[in-house]
């Protein structure tokens, strides 16, 4: 079946099959081919928490800032609601933990269709509050990844099947998922839709940066400076390294008063409206001070801050995750100023690659001489029998009950008209 036609059959086939029938508890312990596959709904995720996590991480392909523990630990704390159910798999091999998948099912009651949705851990939380958790994957350790993603997939067809899509949201497309876990799942009967979601736009820090800037175009190199001496003649520039817990608070509190600013009048809205994602990063930005992953930068114009850069450090990358400038200074490129700055000492740093994160195939990152590798997104079916026999009572009851009151409505108006030709015949 055409993969564009088929989510929209499918949104019209699988409706809440979780009304129908009452979830049966899963297991918590399978075994399959060799492995123990246990399921986990844990205060610090899994029993052992950071320390078993970020180990296995560290050996995994998955490795990525958004994959720590504590990524996803703070986004259990500030957005996990009362119909989240935390449905993480670890699975073992006669004792030694291997591999991890971490998932949420999310019940949304509101939802026509699909209201049993699986998530990957740190996605599914609203659009408009999302900290867009990207580079997902399955934390495995090297020589494991397909026994544990069959493992997976005949878990979550076999024993948890209790959901109706599995939503997975900007994964890349050497993953794990792409490699191994799609065709367990399509063994055990899913039906996949997969699209490309955006761009990950990133330079390879090889060189240093003079060379780097040397290798950039001829407009990039004029822009630069053209951009720069402006700036230095409004008044006396001075770049900054936020260092302690103290400054964080004032730097958090900048980012977010000149990011709302910025979006004043636009119809998107800016994330830091939502408490949730505004705590979720204060806490990880207080977190990550203490390791050393973090590179938040100010430039002040005669001590007034008029841009701040909020990057992240994990695996000798720098992630730009999210910055913000005073947007009322005509003819300077406050945003291409601070950028390059990050870029400056991300190279001076020793770090290896300076990473754009999620953006346009068209994104501003591209004037930087940036590479370019696509993101997807993959919505997976579940169609086992139980479930269809499921959907299948329930657009009965539909349209029954939608029978009964186009009947009634019919009554109803024959009724109407009849009185109202019985009044008519008695007045003459």
């Amino acid at each position: 079946m055409d993969a564009e036609l088929y989510p929209l059959i499918t949104e019209y086939s699988l409706i809440l099959a979780g009304i129908v029938s009452k979830p049966t508890p899963p297991s918590t312990d399978i075994e399959f081919n060799g492995l123990t596959v246990r399921r986990h709904n844990n205060p610090d995720l899994i029993p052992g928490g950071e320390t078993t996590w970020n180990n296995l991480l560290s050996q995994s392909s998955a490795f990525s800032v958004c994959m720590h523990w504590k990524w996803m630990s703070l986004w259990r704390t500030h957005f996990r609601k009362e119909n989240f159910e935390s449905v993480i798999l670890t699975f073992l091999d006669n004792g030694e933990k291997i591999g991890i998948f971490p998932l949420v099912l999310i019940q949304n009651n509101d939802a026509r269709l699909n209201k049993r949705k699986l998530y990957f851990y740190g996605t599914g939380e609203k659009e408009v509050e999302e900290i867009t958790t990207e580079y997902i994957d399955l934390i495995v350790k090297p020589g494991y990844e397909q026994r544990v993603c069959e493992a997976a997939a005949s878990y979550l067809f076999n024993n948890f099947t209790e959901w109706d899509v599995l939503e997975l949201m900007r994964y890349r497309k050497d993953s794990i998922i792409v490699n191994y876990l799609f065709d367990a799942l399509r063994k055990q009967g899913a039906k996949q839709h997969a699209y490309t979601c955006g761009y990950r736009h990133y330079i390879s820090l090889n060189k240093s940066y003079d060379q780097y800037i040397a290798s950039c175009s001829k407009s990039f190199r004029r822009n630069l400076t053209t951009h720069t001496n402006r700036l230095n003649a409004l008044g006396n520039v001075e770049f900054k390294h936020v260092t302690t817990h103290e400054e964080i608070e004032v730097f958090l509190k900048t980012l977010k008063s000149m990011h709302l600013e910025r979006f004043k009048g636009r119809t998107a809205i800016s994330a830091f409206k939502s408490k949730a994602f505004t705590n979720y990063h204060r806490d990880l930005l207080h977190y990550l001070i203490e390791k050393n992953q973090l590179l938040l930068i100010t430039c002040e114009l005669d001590k007034r801050v008029i841009t701040a850069e909020y990057i992240l450090i994990a695996d000798n990358t720098a992630y730009a995750y999210q910055g913000s400038f005073y947007n009322k200074m005509d003819k300077i490129s406050l945003g291409f100023l601070s950028i390059n700055k990050a870029i400056e000492i991300a190279t001076t740093r020793g770090l290896h690659i300076f990473d754009f994160m999620l953006g346009a195939e068209d994104s501003y990152a591209t004037s930087y001489g940036c590479e370019r590798e696509a993101m997807y997104t993959s919505l997976i079916y579940n169609t086992k029998f139980h479930n269809y026999f499921s959907y299948a009572k329930i657009v009965l009851k539909m349209r029954v009950k939608g029978s009964i009151i186009v009947l009634k409505g019919f009554i109803d108006c024959i009724r109407t008209r009849y009185c109202l030709i019985r009044r008519v015949i008695k007045k003459s």
